[in-house]
């Protein structure tokens, strides 16, 4: 019983290690290895305003390993706020608890200071090609982070569609294909639920361009989860393909895709509208799950240039 417990014991393992991918950065500030036994791992300093960048292609779990170091004299670290942002363009914090000074690990080439036991965040990555780039925030310790991935199946995105909404049906010009999307405006919302089996939500977005615009359309997306807002900058150029058939003095823009991350119990409320007076938008709406509280799903999928 103990040789097979044994020999799980290193099927996990081995599976482990191939299942989750050391992630190098593309972009770093200095590095510092950090010696756990006989094993040394490679840290990267996060600073203030340069960022540490990492990409990966979803969909999976990018795992991101933080340290602090302390002197050592001192047991624990101060709390501090990790801050990111996603593509570019989502920034987001996330809180790190103070941690006790690791009895086991150690800074490698500085015997006069220690590092904290490693605290771990997992961040669901969607479907596609990401870049995230990272910063310490709020604290002036020294902060090490190292990055792994763990890449999962292919999701499968389920169209929703709204009830409400007013359809607008485009046309590609050089496949003689159509495709419809929803209209939205600060009044007009596309509104639907996720609830606890619902992951990820992906929005096609596209801006209306007239015939008098010749410079880059700039909207406010507004995506509402449960009543509390979320205002995303898109900044849109026009689409050279498509032509819409419904108000065909609109240009539609070039396609633009944005992932929502959705909390992981209970049914959510989530509306999309935009921001501003007097524009108004196209979208589709995809989600991940299949038993999502919407009666109905299509699993057509927009061009996607």
């Amino acid at each position: 019983m103990k040789v097979l417990f044994n020999l799980l014991s290193l099927f996990l393992l081995v599976n482990l290690t191939f299942a989750q991918q050391k992630i190098v950065p593309k972009t770093e500030n200095s590095k510092t290895i950090v010696s756990t036994g006989k094993t040394n791992s490679t840290y990267y300093n996060l600073s203030k305003y340069k960022p540490v960048t990492v990409t990966v292609e979803g969909p999976g779990e990018l795992i991101i390993y933080n340290r602090t170091v302390v002197t050592t004299n001192r047991t624990q670290s101060i709390p501090f706020i990790l801050k990111y942002n996603v593509d570019g363009k989502q920034i987001r914090t996330q809180k790190i608890p103070k941690k006790q000074k690791s009895k086991r690990s150690r800074l490698k080439n500085n015997t006069d200071k220690a590092t904290t036991k490693a605290h771990k965040i997992k961040i669901k990555v969607p479907d596609g090609k990401h870049s995230y780039s990272f910063y310490r925030q709020t604290t002036k310790q020294q902060v090490l982070s190292r990055f792994a991935f763990v890449k999962n199946t292919k999701l499968t995105w389920n169209e929703l569609k709204s009830n409400s909404a007013k359809q607008v049906l485009l046309k590609d010009v050089k496949r003689n294909k159509e495709v419809t999307y929803f209209q939205i405006s600060k009044k007009e919302a596309f509104a639907f639920k996720t609830d606890k089996n619902t992951n990820n939500v992906r929005l096609f977005f596209r801006a209306n361009f007239d015939y008098k615009m010749l410079e880059d359309c700039v909207n406010r997306l507004q995506i509402k989860i449960d009543g509390k807002p979320t205002v995303f900058k898109i900044v849109s150029k026009k689409s050279s393909r498509l032509e819409n058939l419904t108000h065909p003095k609109l240009i539609p823009g070039a396609l633009e895709k944005i992932y929502i991350d959705i909390p992981l119990n209970g049914v959510h409320n989530i509306e999309v509208s935009l921001k501003d007076e007097d524009t108004t938008a196209l979208i589709r709406v995809f989600a991940t799950a299949t038993n999502l509280l919407n009666t109905n799903i299509n699993e057509k999928f927009a061009f996607s240039y």
